[in-house]
């Protein structure tokens, strides 16, 4: 044996046990005081393994291998924690989770369900992974964010800030997840991508190489994106923001505007149906959205929005300026009709 039960704590109508190490073994001495565990199923009499400080190891939970448990971290449930793994700080692992290889789950962090970490993972700050998801190899998931489901975050990848990866979605290699950024469904975020600010990517999207996804821009359709920032993309971008694919060198599209087919931003600029409108004074900067210019997009986009009715119109290839936050910017259009009712 390697420790002994000492005094005794009730936490939760449960019965706590501080051990005592009887021997010297890795870098413990005996003597030592550690945490607190239920029984001695919670922690292997074998191995370096050790519960330290004022950690508690209790109900089916198991402590074993070289795994350390310490600070204030809790492991309950049927959570295993082994290997060379270690949780501290002021974390959580219970459920079924399971937490080997390497890995470490610190800070307020919380790991439940059926979630397995391992390999070299960090799990940290307030993240929470739980469901039957995943985070393994080199990956990092803290700050704020959320991985659970299916989901998978493994290799270099890094989640943070108050992203969410779920469904069945996987972010890997070294790919960037950050801010309040949504990666779900059967969507794959892999290479030397960066999904940020309030993006979503979801269905069947793939974003990889070093592709730039930031804002409010959504990828959802199934999709090879490369980097969305070049312009040689465009027709890429475009299909990927707001699902429009081009038809001879044309978007077929919607636009929002008032009861009299004017503009909601200029009553004296008129819209006819079966003729080309044009702006004079757009704003030819590519990296600007709401600025001068005609901004068109799916007819779900202006689902909500101000206006009295749609028009149903299309743009040329060659009059688009920028595609940014879902919509398409353009300098001309063409009218062809008014759509009656919400369109889907």
């Amino acid at each position: 044996m390697k420790y002994k039960l000492t005094t005794t704590i009730e936490v939760d109508n449960v019965t706590l046990y501080q051990i005592q190490a009887l021997k010297d073994f890795g870098d413990i001495k005996a003597g030592d005081v550690g945490g607190w565990i239920e029984t001695e199923s919670n922690l292997s009499q074998d191995g370096d393994a050790w519960v330290d400080d004022n950690a508690k190891v209790y109900d089916n939970a198991k402590v074993y291998g070289n795994a350390r448990v310490s600070d204030n971290a809790l492991v309950y449930g049927n959570a295993k924690v082994y290997a060379n793994a270690k949780v501290y700080g002021n974390a959580k692992v219970y459920g079924n989770a399971r937490v080997f290889s390497d890995a470490r789950v610190s800070g307020k962090a919380r790991v439940f369900g059926n979630v397995g970490v391992f390999g070299n993972a960090l799990v940290y700050g307030n993240a929470l992974v739980y469901g039957d998801a995943s985070v393994y190899d080199n990956a990092s998931v803290y700050g704020d964010a959320r991985v659970y489901g299916n989901a998978r975050v493994f290799g270099n990848a890094r989640g943070f800030g108050d992203a969410s990866v779920y469904g069945n979605a996987s972010v890997y290699g070294n790919a960037l997840v950050y801010g309040n950024t949504k990666v779900h469904d059967n969507a794959r975020v892999y290479g030397d991508a960066s999904v940020y600010g309030n993006a979503s990517v979801y269905g069947n999207a793939r974003v990889y190489d070093s592709a730039i996804i930031a804002q409010n821009q959504y990828v959802k359709f199934n999709r090879v994106i490369n980097d969305l920032t070049d312009r040689a993309n465009l027709l890429e971008n475009i299909e990927a923001q707001t699902g429009l694919a081009a038809i001879n060198g044309e978007i077929y599209c919607y636009k929002h505007v008032g009861e009299n087919l004017s503009s909601l931003h200029d009553a004296d600029f008129k819209y006819v149906i079966g003729d080309y409108v044009s702006v004079d004074d757009v704003d030819l900067d590519e990296t600007k959205s709401c600025t001068t210019g005609l901004h068109v997009s799916n007819a779900q986009y202006w689902n909500g929005n101000l206006g009295m009715k749609r028009l149903f119109c299309k743009v040329s290839v060659d009059d688009i300026i920028a595609v940014q936050n879902g919509k398409i910017r353009c300098k001309r259009l063409f009218v062809i009709g008014v759509c009656d009712g919400i369109v889907f």
